[in-house]
């Protein structure tokens, strides 16, 4: 190399590899992109994805609140009652990768939601036959952390599997 020599013409043998890095980060333009909201399967999923969410954090506060409110539970039975519906996290989480990669991922998706819908429509159920008691409260805290791992590790898989053109997603999500 001579020392006079610039700096683009010492590294002239990388500026092709740059040049096509650098233009595969030029944004897109939205010209030709469709809107998701004309995307059925989008749709359905995002529908599906909200309901879901608003019973998640439903669950969230209602659970506790019931084991306090009706049934007087105490710190124990409360932890008691936290550490149960934890427990399937630590517990199922690898098994329930092995099980989401074989089998159809939104079946899972539905199932798992419909689950948990049925297992805390038993609580109010319960209630209003005198029959809601804190093992009641556990089951179904166990169960709904059961679906509920098998439905955030199907989740994490199915959005970027879902679209056969998930370009336009990942484009219209910048």
């Amino acid at each position: 190399m001579q020392p006079h020599q610039n700096h683009t013409q010492r590294n002239s043998h990388l500026l092709p590899i740059a040049q096509v890095s650098f233009q595969s980060h030029r944004r897109t333009t939205l010209r030709g992109v469709t809107s998701l909201w004309r995307d059925g399967e989008f749709l359905k999923f995002w529908i599906g994805q909200t309901i879901s969410d608003f019973g998640d954090q439903i669950t969230l506060l209602a659970l506790p609140l019931t084991a306090v409110i009706t049934l007087h539970a105490g710190p124990v039975e409360m932890g008691v009652l936290a550490a149960v519906a934890a427990a399937p996290t630590a517990l199922f989480s690898l098994f329930a990768g092995v099980w989401v990669d074989r089998l159809p991922r939104r079946r899972i998706l539905i199932v798992a939601d419909l689950g948990r819908a049925v297992l805390l429509a038993t609580v109010p159920i319960a209630f209003v036959l005198g029959l809601l008691s804190m093992t009641q409260l556990y089951v179904v805290g166990f169960a709904v952390g059961t679906l509920s791992v098998f439905f955030v590790v199907a989740y994490q898989a199915y959005l970027p599997a879902s679209s056969a053109d998930r370009s336009s997603w990942t484009r219209t999500a910048r």
